[in-house]
This record gives structure tokens, C-alpha cells and sequence, in this order.
């Protein structure tokens, strides 16, 4: 199936789409096995082509020995490498799985990528190549597979053809597809899935892999670990104590062997310089009550901050809603007044729901919902539904604020989210805050672990979750110029600072 089209390259860098194919669990098979691989592979690949009528002298196939890669030059659209294409790749592979026997049936993982490469006498090469080799290789890309049972293939897509392609509506469908976080190698990057059969790829019940040094985020990602218990963080804080100072210790009686000549005419420098050295122990093992990090380029700073949100009028805000933007504190039967977004009600509109729901329904105008709940099912509340991610921007510039619905709010009043909905929550967040926000600072608090709690992640984690989707996507499109995740005073035994500071220092 090899073929390389003559005249149609050219000369230079070409911009092409890359499909890379991967068989599951390839090296189990014998040697006959894998020669049946290798065959049925390059038929499936060619039959899907053939069923769209695309000229194969157009595309240049490599073999990867357990797999193939398509080169695609740029007169074929990348949207027919998604769609009719992959639609066409799950119905022949499931028409191989019915005629193959179990040892021989073939389960792909695929991944889409495009960009510059350049060609030689040797073949391709060029950065694009070597990212599709890390989003084919990606482990988060093989536990979605794993955990598809129903499915012969999950796809993952690179973010330029996502953001160029699909999320534009060329090819797939954009609610079909769940961003990730692929780090392998030196290689982290947000993704997106798509797994053929399942309408989300939050659907596919993937196993957590074990905690990584830098935690990464996916429909159901790598959960980050929780900070310890308050003993435990009492304890480790005492030994911060102590290694500070005994260090502190050591240091100053070395100083005082070289210069006072020994321990006969030096003993009594550490003795004096002992205050100073408990002094840097408690320096050390005190929770600190603010951590800053900066990146040079793309220039951002991200600061966690012990204190109250609604007194950050430097900055802009972000709030967490349900899908339904309910804003009612009466009783506290539908949002408690002490939550978030209680607090925006009192603090920012005195109280004034009225005014408070014609702001929203003004931002919310323009966007379809999703559904109309009937007053018999949801008694109390708001009955428009709209999707997660749903941003809407209030105020004017400079004291703008942005209400982000992640979590569904249910007719029994109990919100409901998942770690998948709040990370692509957390995409929409940041297109709305890119175009509306003009790079002035944002703080928002650590959605998900209020009464709208998100189950699976502890506060430590989902504000490691929200740094993390921050700097992965700033690192492509800088957003604000700050952003300042605001930790209530109540909730600070809660947070490790320095914990998610060294987090960041590790991306």
C-alpha cells in the first residue's frame, strides 16, 4: 500500500495532515499473527480510503511495523480525514471483528495532526511528525481504548486541527469530542478525544493510571493527590521546622570553625546565632498566605492567594453556575448566600435578584439552550437549560465578570459535575476571557469544591486542575496577564501553597 505521488509535493515545507494508525496490544501476538496484523491493517485502511474515493497516489503511507502513517498533502481538506473517514474506519473494523477470530481482531488507536514538515531523500520530517508520534503514544490515548469496550478505535485529535476544523463544523461533531492532557516525553499538550460509539468521551469509564509529578487532566483524567490530613500537615510542617533549622544551625558553626578558629574561640557564635535559626525554621515551616509564579514568555503571572474574592477590584472575576443559572437565595434552598455565587448576589448586586437575572438573561440570549424542564419535574428554580462551558459576560471592561456553568443542576436541586465537565469547562472559560478580557488580571475561586462539589477531586487537586489548564493553554494563546485563584480564609487548612507552587514549577 506504499505510495508516494510524484509532482504532487513539490518543494520546501508542505503543509500536510498526518493520520497515524496504532494497533492495541500488538506485541501479544506470534509471529503469523502479526503478519495477519500487518495485512488486515493496511486493507482496513485502504478499504475506508477507497469507500470515500480518495486517490491513494495523493498519500504517502509509512510503515510503523504495528502501524501506518498517512502523510496527506493540503488539496485534500483534513475535515474528510475525519469525516467520512473515521466513520468509515469503525464500520470496516467492525466488519473485521465479525469475521476474524478474537486473537486477530484489530482495535486502533489513531491520531490526527497537521502541520509543516519537509521532505527528503530519507522521507518527512519535521516537529509535526514527532507530535504525532507522542499524541499516537499517549497514554491517556490507550486507557480510552482499553476502557471502550464497545468501541474498534479511539481517535485523538491535536489541538490545531480541533481548534481549525472541528470546532469551527468541519468533520466531527465538537460535543463528541473531550479535551485531555497528553504529557509524554517532553511533550505537554492539551488534545481532544473522540471515541466512535460513545456520544462523549466523558462517557468511557476510564481507570485512573498512577499519580504522575505533574498530575494531567483529561475527561476523566489523572486525579492529582489531595494535600494530607491536618495532623499529617502538622507534622510535616514541624519537619520543615526542623530541617530549616538545624540546617540554619550547621551552617552558622561551620562559619564560626573557619573564623573563629575552633570550637574554643567559636562555641559561642552558634549559641548567639540560635534565635536566628529557630527564626528560619518558622520562616520556613509557616503556611504562607500567597505563592506567585511567572512566566517570562509568554508573560503571565499565576497567583494563589489566601483571602476574599470579592475584594480583588483589580481584577475580573469568574463565578461557578449550574446549566440552569439559578440565582435565588431565598432560604438557601436553591444557592446558599454563603456560596460564591450567593455572595455575588449580596456583595456586587445588594441583594437585587431582578436585576441580577436581566443581566444574565441579556448575556444569555444569544446562546441556544439545550432543554426546557417542565415546573412539574424542577419545582423550584430556573427551567433553561444550557450547555457546560456556557460563559456569560457581565459588567463592562475592566469590572467584567464571567459566570461559567459546570455543573448540572438537578430537579432534585443537587448540582452535579465531573472532573471532564469542569476541564472543558475550564477551555470555554478561557476563549471568553481571551476575547473579552483584553489581558486585564483574573480571579476566580476553586470551582468544584463548593456545594456544587465535584466528587473524585479534593479542593487541593481541583485548584491544581484549574493551574494546570491555565498554563497548558496560555503557553498557546496568552490569556490574561494574572490570574489569582482566591483561597476563602475558612478553606485555607485546605490548600498545601506551596505544594501547588512547586506544581507549577514542574510544568
Amino acid at each position: 500500500m506504499e505510495r508516494r505521488g510524484v509532482g504532487v509535493w513539490g518543494t520546501g515545507p508542505l503543509h500536510v495532515t498526518i493520520v497515524a494508525f496504532d494497533v492495541e496490544q500488538s506485541g501479544g501476538r506470534d509471529d503469523q499473527l502479526i503478519l495477519r496484523m500487518r495485512a488486515d491493517l493496511r486493507e482496513v485502511v485502504a478499504e475506508a480510503l477507497r469507500r470515500q474515493s480518495l486517490d491513494l497516489r495523493a498519500v504517502d503511507v509509512a510503515d510503523l511495523g504495528d502501524g501506518l502513517r498517512l502523510v496527506v498533502p493540503a488539496q485534500v481538506p483534513p475535515s474528510v480525514l475525519l469525516d467520512p473517514f473515521i466513520g468509515n474506519l469503525a464500520a470496516v473494523l467492525r466488519g473485521h471483528r465479525k469475521a476474524a477470530a478474537v486473537s486477530a481482531r484489530l482495535r486502533l488507536r489513531v491520531a490526527v495532526h497537521m502541520g509543516l514538515l519537509h521532505r527528503d531523500g530519507g522521507g518527512w520530517a519535521g516537529a509535526a511528525l514527532v507530535h504525532s508520534a507522542r499524541l499516537l503514544d499517549s497514554s491517556v490515548l490507550r486507557r480510552h481504548l482499553e476502557a471502550a469496550h464497545r468501541a474498534d478505535l479511539a481517535v485523538i485529535l491535536s489541538c490545531d486541527v480541533f481548534d481549525q476544523v472541528v470546532r469551527p463544523g468541519y468533520g466531527l461533531d465538537p460535543d463528541a469530542c473531550g479535551q485531555v492532557l497528553v504529557t509524554e516525553k517532553e511533550t505537554n499538550t492539551p488534545a481532544w478525544i473522540h471515541v466512535p460509539g460513545y456520544p462523549h468521551p466523558a462517557t468511557v469509564p476510564v481507570a485512573e493510571e498512577p499519580v504522575p509529578t505533574v498530575p494531567s487532566a483529561e475527561p476523566s483524567p489523572v486525579v492529582p493527590r489531595d494535600p494530607p490530613s491536618l495532623p499529617q500537615r502538622w507534622r510535616r510542617s514541624a519537619a520543615r521546622f526542623w530541617t530549616a533549622a538545624v540546617a540554619a544551625a550547621g551552617t552558622v558553626a561551620v562559619l564560626a570553625w573557619l573564623v573563629g578558629g575552633g570550637l574554643r574561640t567559636g562555641w559561642f557564635v552558634p549559641l548567639a546565632a540560635l534565635p536566628l535559626c529557630l527564626a528560619a525554621g518558622l520562616w520556613h515551616a509557616w503556611p504562607p498566605r500567597a505563592v506567585a509564579w511567572r512566566s517570562s514568555y509568554p508573560d503571565f503571572t499565576v497567583r494563589i492567594v489566601v483571602g476574599d474574592l470579592f475584594e480583588q477590584t483589580d481584577a475580573e472575576l469568574v463565578v461557578g453556575f449550574s446549566d440552569t443559572f439559578d440565582t435565588s437565595v431565598a432560604g438557601d434552598r436553591i444557592i446558599a448566600g454563603g456560596s460564591v455565587q450567593g455572595q455575588l448576589l449580596i456583595r456586587r448586586y445588594g441583594g437585587d435578584q431582578a436585576r441580577l437575572d436581566a443581566d444574565l438573561d441579556r448575556a444569555l440570549a444569544p446562546i441556544p439552550n439545550t432543554a426546557v424542564e417542565q415546573r412539574s419535574a424542577k419545582r423550584f428554580g430556573k427551567l433553561i437549560r444550557y450547555p457546560l462551558g456556557t460563559v456569560a459576560v457581565l459588567g463592562s471592561p475592566g469590572q467584567r465578570l464571567y459566570l461559567v456553568a459546570y455543573s448540572r443542576m438537578g430537579n432534585d436541586l443537587v448540582p452535579r459535575s465531573s472532573v471532564g465537565d469542569l476541564w472543558q469547562c475550564l477551555s470555554r472559560l478561557w476563549d471568553a476571557v481571551y476575547e473579552h478580557g483584553q489581558r486585564r488580571p483574573v480571579a476566580m475561586p476553586v470551582v468544584g469544591s463548593g456545594l456544587a462539589r465535584i466528587d473524585q477531586l479534593g479542593p487541593q487537586a481541583l485548584a491544581q486542575l484549574i493551574l494546570l489548564s491555565f498554563v497548558a493553554r496560555s503557553r498557546e494563546t496568552p490569556i490574561c496577564r494574572e490570574l489569582r485563584i482566591m483561597v476563602h480564609p475558612s478553606d485555607a487548612t485546605r490548600f498545601d501553597l506551596r505544594a501547588l507552587r512547586h506544581m507549577i514549577d514542574r510544568t
